[in-house]
């Protein structure tokens, strides 16, 4: 028998690994038919990508209070401003080639907020030149 050591597994992820592990071997159906259906698992995964993204990109890991009664405020106002953040990530999306809308919040500012530019004095005029691969217009 072939072990397999990964940090990955925990008691819910090791289910996927033995689906994995029967798939490779042509054998996807063996469990399938013998367990039942597993659909909160499939909507744990959505769920724990959420979170992961407000925990680290919207402040989640460091609450301002040490109480979670006292971070009631905190927690509903950071969630608003990821989902307006999504609607925002969208629209730019739609209008520049080089934002995707899946891309979190710390490409985004990257890509579009922190550009390297320059002010060049140039024919009596200040010009600011941006740097990049990207058209910006000035």
């Amino acid at each position: 028998m072939k072990v397999i050591k990964s940090k990955n597994i925990s008691a819910f992820g090791g289910i996927n690994l033995v689906f994995n592990q029967l798939n490779l071997l042509g054998l996807p159906d063996l469990l399938k038919e013998n367990l039942p259906e597993l659909p909160a698992y499939n909507k744990r995964d959505e769920i724990e990508r959420e979170f992961d993204v407000l925990k680290n990109d919207f402040g989640w890991n460091k609450l301002p209070c040490s109480y979670l009664n006292q971070n009631t405020v905190y927690l509903p106002f950071t969630s608003m401003c990821k989902n307006i953040y999504h609607y925002l990530i969208h629209l730019f999306s739609q209008k520049h080639q080089y934002l995707q809308p899946h891309y979190r919040l710390k490409k985004f500012i990257f890509r579009f907020i922190c550009v390297p530019a320059k002010w060049i004095y140039r024919s009596r005029q200040w010009h600011l030149k941006l740097f990049g691969n990207h058209k910006f217009v000035t």
